[in-house]
C-alpha cells in the first residue's frame, strides 16, 4: 500500500531545502557583489583624496597610487588613473589609460582613457553619454589642472580598435566607453585643452 501523504511530506521537504539552498547562495552572491562595489568606491575616494593631499610628492614612479585625477562635474565623477606601466592601468580597476598615451603637461599630446560603463562600481563612464558639446573636463595630474573641453563625439563599432579622428595641432584628450544602447558601438570623446 502507498501512503501519499509520506510522499507528499518528502516532496515539501524537498522543495524547502531547494529553495533554502537557493536563497543561501543568491544572498551570498549578492553581498559578496555589493560588498565588492562597495571596496572599490571606498578605495576610490581614498585615493583621490591621498592625490590632493599629497600633491608634492614624486610623480614618476609607477605605484598603486593614482597618477592623475579626471573630474566632470557634469555626471558627479571624480576619480583617478595609474601610470601607463601601472600593473593597476586596466579597465577592471577602473579608468584605463591606453598604450602610446601622452600626458597633458606635452604640447599636442593625446591622452587616451576608457573605462566600463554599466552598473559595477568600475564603471566610471556610465554616464559620459550624456556629455554634450561644449561641457568640460578637468585633468589633475603633476599638481596642476588641465582644462578641455568636450568638441566631438562619434561612435565607432566596438571591435578593439578605436581610429581616433583629432586635431593633431590641440593637446586633446579622448575618453572611449561603449555605447549604452547600441552594444556593438563604441563613444569617443574628444576634447581639447583650454
Amino acid at each position: 500500500m502507498c501512503n501519499i501523504g509520506y510522499w507528499c511530506n518528502m516532496g515539501k521537504k524537498i522543495c524547502l531545502s531547494v529553495f533554502l539552498i537557493l536563497f543561501l547562495f543568491c544572498s551570498g552572491y549578492l553581498i559578496y557583489w555589493w560588498g565588492n562595489d562597495f571596496l572599490i568606491e571606498s578605495k576610490n575616494s581614498f585615493k583621490v583624496k591621498n592625490y590632493f593631499a599629497n600633491r608634492g610628492s614624486d610623480f614618476s614612479k609607477p605605484s598603486e597610487e593614482y597618477q592623475g585625477i579626471i573630474s566632470i562635474d557634469k555626471i558627479s565623477l571624480v576619480t583617478g588613473f595609474y601610470d601607463i606601466a601601472s600593473p593597476f592601468n586596466d579597465v577592471k580597476y577602473g579608468i584605463e589609460v591606453i598604450e602610446n598615451s601622452d600626458y597633458p603637461d606635452e604640447v599636442g599630446s593625446n591622452l587616451v582613457v576608457a573605462s566600463h560603463r554599466g552598473n559595477r562600481a568600475n564603471a566610471f563612464f556610465d554616464d559620459l553619454h550624456k556629455l554634450n558639446l561644449g561641457d568640460m573636463i578637468d585633468i589633475y595630474y603633476k599638481n596642476r589642472k588641465y582644462r578641455y573641453q568636450v568638441a566631438v563625439f562619434y561612435k565607432v563599432d566596438k571591435n578593439g580598435k578605436v581610429v581616433i579622428n583629432r586635431d593633431r595641432d590641440k593637446t586633446t584628450l579622448t575618453l572611449i566607453t561603449c555605447d549604452h544602447i547600441e552594444r556593438d558601438k563604441q563613444i569617443v570623446y574628444i576634447a581639447y585643452q583650454m
